[in-house]
């Protein structure tokens, strides 16, 4: 077949011709294609507002972590500052308390006799000497007042219950 014969050229001019199925067939193309991408934009959107949760997400946890530190450190210093301050006042009514317990001590040495106080003053240089059989000694004293008031006790009991 050659290229001027009536077949050949009037398939050409056919394919080159548009017709109704050529312009159908665009037409569903082209709609499919818009359809394509109208999917594809939705995806990608639904994607990226993932990924911008996502990056969103460590932000919001660097914030609250950030208030949560700076509540804490806050409340820290709120209770140094009232440690300072009862410090403070303990120290302030211990010098008190010991300035009392002087002044008392003096008042208690005009009042007793000398001989006494030579005693008693020789008995705690004893005891700052030697702390553990002082304690002991005076561990012992106690347990024997407790005990002579206890065994009354038990045997008016036993001699009420025969």
């Amino acid at each position: 077949m050659s290229t001027s014969s009536p077949v050949v050229t009037r398939s050409v001019s056919v394919a080159t011709a548009p017709s109704e199925w050529a312009k159908t067939s665009l037409q569903n193309a082209s709609r499919g294609i818009r359809e394509g991408l109208a999917h594809g934009r939705e995806r990608l959107t639904g994607k990226v507002e993932a990924v911008a949760h996502k990056a969103k997400v460590p932000a919001a946890v660097r914030d609250v972590w950030s208030d949560t530190k700076d509540t804490v450190q806050d409340k820290v210093g709120q209770v140094t500052r009232r440690l300072h301050d009862s410090k403070e006042a303990v120290q302030d009514s211990a010098s008190g308390l010991t300035r009392q317990a002087r002044d008392l001590t003096e008042q208690v040495r005009t009042q007793v006799p000398e001989p006494v106080t030579g005693r008693v003053g020789q008995v705690a240089q004893v005891m700052r000497q030697r702390p553990v059989p002082a304690a002991a000694i005076v561990f012992a004293v106690l347990a024997l007042l407790l005990l002579r008031r206890w065994i009354p006790r038990n045997r008016e009991a036993e001699l009420s219950g025969e």
